[in-house]
């Protein structure tokens, strides 16, 4: 009989602070229960509160979310779930938003109880046949294809799925029309975590060796894992000013994501650093939510799309939004949090500061490929060079995904060269193997 947890219990997994906000219609039959879910969790635990909202009421509100469906609960200002959940399922749902470390601990727990999840921490006395570094589209699909092969599999990455997580909806994966990236990130881990991969979650490699044959992925905080094969799949991070006060303020003001974070700035002052189309995104997500928006951008034309461009100039007709063109940071300003930035025209005008809650940077990518930049030469933008297999200069070693010099950057691209890295490793490795045979043999 299936075990019912009683909503006490339930509390204790939200460690908030949560906000619940559930929209409802007056005409619902089942968003009653939604609410009473909300406010039962809200009674139960002191960091979590809640409030129903009837979307008739409240249309404002209702667009924000997106509501096309009730009952539909937002999650500390972001969109949540949709539909009457049981509470078990509903705080899952909560925690996927609020916290989603807690949330990936407890998921991976109930699918290895109901036999969904076979994946193992990765050990460092092991040598793996295939050593996978990075977890976005190229290296889980190079462990799931390794894995596959029946190769002895490692997994070391930061965060599975990558840039994707940071996508809020993606229309261009194969056989899927709409998907949020986020969910496809959990599709693609769920998928490799079916088989007995071995993983190291939530670390960086800082720095790889070759010695004899043998890779050695150092991690950031003192272990080494050991390959005889690796596959470096580590795309690309955000790219950042480094002006003065920006390492300080990343976290407290400093963000990348508008999609993600855009909620908390309702009412506030925020800039946008950037010229192309993930900047006028962002701006698009900030005009719901910002009292003040100002995009500064260091050229006198913009690279977006023209239609973007034009939908946003619309808001500084309104007054909303202000230009800063042929401008750049030259100083992040504040104390413990962020309080403004300090800006210059580049021809050497003179300085002025504005003051701002928050300032998103849009200012493009550049590749993780430090920690394997001194065992190959990289191209004059950082990135990998590889041949049509995804091999580099070095046997057995091969590179996959945003990282190498691939000139599209598509999640279907990543995930196709982390498959053609996988199976050329395996052939790699079956070559030696046949050599170490024909060798004992003589």
């Amino acid at each position: 009989m299936k075990r019912v947890w009683p909503i006490a219990a339930l509390a204790t997994l939200l460690r908030g602070p949560i906000h619940l906000e559930v929209m409802v219609t007056l005409s619902c039959p089942y968003c009653p229960k939604m609410v009473h879910v909300a406010h039962e969790l809200a009674v139960a635990s002191e960091h979590v509160t809640a409030d129903m909202v009837d979307a008739g009421e409240f249309p404002d509100v209702a667009n924000r979310y997106d509501v096309h469906g009730v009952p539909l609960t937002a999650v500390n200002g972001r969109r949540g779930f949709e539909g009457a959940l049981p509470p078990e399922q509903a705080v899952l749902e909560m925690l996927k938003v609020a916290d989603p470390d807690a949330y990936e601990r407890i998921e991976a727990g109930l699918r290895e109880a109901q036999g969904l999840r076979h994946a193992m921490e990765a050990k460092t006395d092991e040598l793996y046949d295939v050593i996978v570094v990075g977890a976005g589209p190229a290296g889980l699909t190079a462990a799931l294809y390794a894995q596959r092969k029946g190769r002895k599999t490692g997994l070391i990455g930061k965060q599975a799925g990558g840039q994707i997580n940071d996508t809020a909806t993606v229309e261009n994966y194969p056989g899927v029309v709409q998907i949020g990236g986020a969910e496809l990130s959990r599709a693609l881990r769920e998928h490799v975590e079916a088989y007995p991969v071995s993983e190291r979650c939530h670390t960086e490699v800082a720095s790889i060796e070759h010695t004899e044959g043998i890779f050695v992925a150092h991690t950031e905080d003192g272990h080494a894992y050991r390959g005889r094969s690796m596959i470096y799949s580590t795309g690309k991070r955000n790219r950042r000013l480094d002006v003065p006060g920006e390492e300080r303020f990343i976290g407290r003001g400093i963000a990348w994501c508008a999609t993600c974070d855009a909620p908390l700035y309702r009412d506030k002052r925020v800039a946008v650093v950037g010229g192309g189309n993930s900047a006028f995104t962002a701006v698009r997500d900030l005009l719901h939510y910002a009292a003040e928006i100002h995009l500064v951008h260091g050229r006198d034309s913009f690279r977006a799309d023209p239609a973007l461009v034009e939908e946003i100039r619309r808001a500084e007709a309104d007054g909303k939004l202000r230009l800063h063109l042929n401008s750049q940071v030259r100083e992040y300003l504040g104390r413990d949090t962020l309080e403004g930035v300090r800006l210059a025209a580049k021809d050497g005008g003179a300085l002025y500061d504005i003051a701002l809650d928050g300032v998103f940077l849009e200012i493009g990518l550049e590749p993780n490929s430090a920690a394997i930049g001194k065992l190959v030469k990289l191209n004059e933008h950082g990135e990998v060079p590889v041949g049509r297999d995804q091999a580099t200069t070095i046997a057995g070693l091969y590179a996959a995904g945003d990282v190498t010099d691939e000139a599209d950057k598509q999640i279907v691209i990543a995930a196709g060269a982390g498959a053609k890295a996988a199976l050329a490793a395996d052939r790699y490795l079956a070559s030696v193997e046949q050599r170490a045979v024909s060798g004992a043999a003589h």
